[in-house]
């Protein structure tokens, strides 16, 4: 099987893409979408409904970039429902659940974020910036009149911390499964900080980065081809 990778284009919300970018190898087999394609998520998802145009399966993810002005629960959701109502689009997402079975892979979709410890370094870093879900405060004068709305969207560090023990236990759980396929993970993070030392024999990982990659990961095979353009379009990779 040949696979396409897609990550880090970071188009903005109306940037079109370079039309190179939109047209995969016609050897493709399968198309991966690690994450990072833009910080807008509608563009994100325009993005990868116009690589299915292409007429083949494409696996979607959320990388870190999503998660800055769309919390990544409402991304998650947003996904989930528009592939669900949308089969003809044939893009695959396992958003918070178990693997999902692509094109006889047995794949799971993952953040990819890893913990951060160092209150000053998660402030000063980008991941102060990631968003999991958005709440709503209500705004008071001092006679306890309404007078608008404020939208919280902090994100503590124990909470981030938190998240990212979720997100980890899940794809575990998914290694620790079996059911005789071939399994591919989808990393929307650097994937050698977020999954460590954990044994990945035998599994193919695909993630975002910033320089092309092909190299032996814990055993595994760790994937990454970021970018646009003719080059980054011109890479295949068997699997």
């Amino acid at each position: 099987m040949k696979l396409h990778l897609y990550s880090d284009l970071n188009l903005r919300y109306f940037q079109y893409a370079d039309p190179v970018d939109e047209v995969v190898p016609a050897a493709t087999d399968l198309v991966v979408v690690a994450g990072n394609i833009s910080r807008d998520v509608k563009r994100s998802l325009l993005f990868q409904e116009t690589l299915s145009s292409n007429k083949r399966p494409v696996v979607v993810n959320i990388g870190l970039e999503e998660s800055f002005n769309t919390a990544y629960y409402d991304a998650v959701n947003a996904l989930l429902i528009r592939y669900a109502a949308k089969p003809e689009f044939d893009c695959h997402y396992a958003g918070k659940g178990s693997g999902i079975q692509v094109s006889g892979l047995d794949v799971m979709t993952y953040a990819g974020w890893y913990h951060e410890w160092d209150e000053q370094a998660y402030r000063q870093g980008p991941l102060s910036k990631f968003k999991t879900e958005v709440k709503f405060g209500i705004l008071r004068n001092d006679i306890g009149q309404v007078i608008g709305y404020v939208e919280k969207t902090e994100t503590t560090l124990d909470y981030y911390n938190q998240f990212v023990s979720t997100e980890r236990a899940r794809v575990l759980e998914w290694l620790k499964s079996d059911n005789g396929l071939p399994k591919l993970l989808v990393c929307g993070g650097d994937a050698q900080r977020a999954l460590g030392d954990q044994d990945l024999t035998g599994i193919i990982v695909c993630a975002t980065g910033t320089e092309f990659l092909d190299t032996e990961f814990n055993g595994g095979r760790l994937l990454c081809n970021p970018g646009s353009g003719a080059e980054a379009r011109s890479r295949l990779f068997d699997i």
